[in-house]
């Protein structure tokens, strides 16, 4: 049974962990000090397929291992072994997407300190023991990062391939094992293939499934590129919408003639408010603190981000006229970042809360029910396009929806308002 290593079980490096061992040929050797050692790690992530992962751990269907040291990592995978690395490279709070940037037009680099560290253990205790690793960084960094942190170890017997995940929240597990391809960077061939022949295993469909193998440096860059161009698409999308508002075109009907163009042919050209996740706004942000140094690059990374914010004040701006307007309270139906989960990192529906500080947040995933809410009419903006609201079959009477998202149908007695598209009348 091949030893493979792990460092850093958090909400993305247990689902990847666990999904290492789903085959049962592979053991996972696993350190993250917020963890017990010899003990079975709890399911604090909400990831589909978790439970089950670590019921197969708990039933000696699968092995993953928490132990107390990356020394001990390091001794269970053995000389010419590899350690993956998932530790968090954040950003400061205030720079999560749920309030407006401020002053931070420039960008920002992500904070390194919990990777710094990772190596630095895994290089100790690789001299420690005579060891020769790879070490497969999963974690996300701005174009050039690994070569600088092998730099700062100095003399080491790591080699060091960027291999980062192309997941969402909320589904760790089958993004990570049916991915649109694999991304390996690095300039040894040989430990990009140790890498590969850790993880293809773990992959539902090895038949057409692109292994990309590049420089370090160009895979850093990949990463963060499908990251904000997810972001670009999304803003172009709600400018059009913002456009078919104004000329009394049909969103609908454009997307639809979109996605018959081979030009185009993308699901993200929708209607809706700004993209959300914790990856999106902060790699924005290492984009433009990247651009922001290059005499070419222009500032459209910058513009990207504040298009999100100015967005954000427009919708506010509706609510207020549109509570004035019909004498209502106001109310924001979802505070998560995206349909059908409890997670809120880099919440549109937030960021437009910032700008109606009066008006309540109220999300079913996570706040207590509030009976109040739907037996008065109110002027409820959709912040989230969770079931709970587009499925609703009944409305207060009198009641305004504000829908960026265009899922809402039309309820008698209730107005009901769509962007980017006419709005639904009843029959």
């Amino acid at each position: 049974m091949t030893q493979i290593g792990f460092i850093g079980l958090g909400k993305v490096g247990l689902p990847i962990a666990l999904a290492l061992t789903i085959h049962g040929d592979r053991a996972v050797y696993a350190y993250d000090p917020a963890w017990t050692p010899g003990a079975l790690p709890e399911d604090n992530t909400g990831e589909p397929g978790v439970k089950y992962l670590l019921d197969k751990v708990d039933r000696g269907e699968a092995v993953l291992n928490i132990v107390g040291s990356t020394l001990e990592v390091v001794r269970q995978v053995g000389n010419n072994g590899v350690v993956f690395v998932a530790v968090a490279t954040p950003h400061p709070a205030e720079l999560d997407g749920t309030r407006p940037l401020g002053g931070m037009r420039q960008g920002a680099d992500f904070d390194y300190r919990q990777l710094r560290e990772a190596l630095a253990a895994i290089d100790e205790a690789s001299l420690a023991l005579g060891y020769d690793l790879v070490v497969a960084v999963v974690s996300t960094v701005a174009p050039g990062t690994l070569d600088k942190l092998r730099r700062e170890l100095g003399p080491t017997r790591l080699s060091l391939v960027y291999n980062p995940a192309f997941i969402r929240l909320g589904s760790v597990i089958e993004d990570f094992r049916d991915p649109d391809f694999v991304l390996l960077g690095g300039d040894q061939p040989k430990a990009i293939e140790q890498v590969w022949q850790c993880l293809r295993t773990a992959m539902r469909w090895l038949s057409g499934l692109p292994v990309l193998r590049m420089s370090t440096v160009s895979a850093e860059m990949v990463k963060l590129a499908c990251n904000s161009y997810q972001t670009l698409k999304i803003t172009w999308g709600n400018e059009i919408a913002a456009l078919c508002t104004l000329t009394g075109a049909d969103m609908a009907e454009v997307t639809h003639a979109l996605r018959n163009s081979k030009r185009i042919s993308d699901p993200a050209v929708r209607p809706g408010l700004g993209e959300g996740g914790p990856c999106r706004v902060r790699d924005l942000l290492v984009l433009n603190w990247l651009a922001d140094r290059s005499p070419l690059a222009t500032e459209l990374f910058g513009d990207l981000l504040f298009s999100r914010e100015r967005q954000a004040v427009l919708i506010a701006a509706m609510v207020r006229d549109l509570s004035a307007q019909h004498a209502l309270p106001a109310v924001i139906l979802g505070r998560a970042y995206k349909p059908n989960t409890n997670m809120t990192y880099g919440s549109p529906a937030l960021l437009v809360s910032h700008y109606l500080p009066a008006v309540p947040v109220w999300d079913p995933l996570i706040d207590q029910p509030d009976p109040d809410l739907f037996e008065v009419p109110h002027v409820y903006l959709i912040g989230v396009a969770h079931r709970e609201f587009v499925d609703r079959d009944r409305w207060p009477a009198g009641s305004v929806i504000l829908d960026p998202w265009c899922r809402v149908a039309a309820h008698e007695g209730v107005t009901v308002k769509w962007i980017g598209r006419p709005s639904p009348q009843p029959r």
